[in-house]
């Protein structure tokens, strides 16, 4: 058992190592726990709430000319 932990703990502290030393190991930690996957997630929602943003300030626009025009 405390051989397995030791191993344990020796490998924490080589890769806490290597992942600021290696851009292709910190890569590939990150596709194994999936970073990847939720950046790409992220960059989707980002695009979405830009679009509606855009479409609110349109509709916002609309509203303040209709409410003009009708005060005319």
């Amino acid at each position: 058992m405390y051989f397995m932990l030791t191993l344990i703990i020796q490998s924490r502290e080589k890769l806490k190592k290597l992942l600021p030393e290696d851009v292709e190991s910190r890569y590939a930690v990150a596709r194994a726990i999936g970073l990847e996957d939720i950046r790409s997630s992220l960059s989707r929602i980002e695009d979405a709430i830009a679009c509606l943003l855009k479409h609110g300030q349109r509709l916002m626009q609309s509203w303040r000319s209709t409410m003009q025009s009708s005060m005319l």
